[in-house]
């Protein structure tokens, strides 16, 4: 299929049933008539196949993977993926703990010197209106 049609298995370091997955595209072109990339229905499996070889559908279309989770661990490459998670408790788990994690850190100007006794070697510059804050010529 490969050699011939150009079909490729996508993600195949994260495939983890390739039989499962391979009767599942045969199910979905012999008995539901549907191409693998635009899902578009046809009368049977062969006008399937034509279009899909005529239009280069030869792909799965990886748009929506839910369908394809039952045949792929995709954990090694998306942690903490939601779709991933085995239920709602945990995605709210997950959610707690990057809003402690936000909180704890601050509001990110952890780093900046805001303190009035600015540098000698700061200078602030009027142009057109606009404050620019920058080091002076002399650094």
């Amino acid at each position: 299929m490969r050699r011939k049609y150009s079909f490729t298995i996508l993600d195949i370091d994260c495939l983890v049933d390739l039989k499962g997955l391979l009767t599942y595209l045969a199910a979905r072109i012999h008995e539901g008539h549907l191409c693998l990339y635009c899902s578009k229905q046809f009368r049977d499996a062969a006008s399937c196949q034509q279009h899909m070889i005529d239009k280069s559908h030869c792909i799965m279309n990886m748009d929506d993977e839910e369908e394809y989770l039952d045949y792929y661990d995709f954990s090694k490459t998306y942690k903490n993926h939601p779709l991933l998670l085995e239920n709602e408790d945990d995605l709210m788990i997950k959610e707690a703990g990057e809003k402690e994690e936000s909180e704890g850190s601050g509001d990110g100007w952890e780093d900046c010197d805001l303190d009035s006794d600015a540098d000698e070697e700061d200078a602030i510059q009027e142009d057109d209106g606009f404050q620019v804050i920058g080091e002076s010529e002399g650094s």
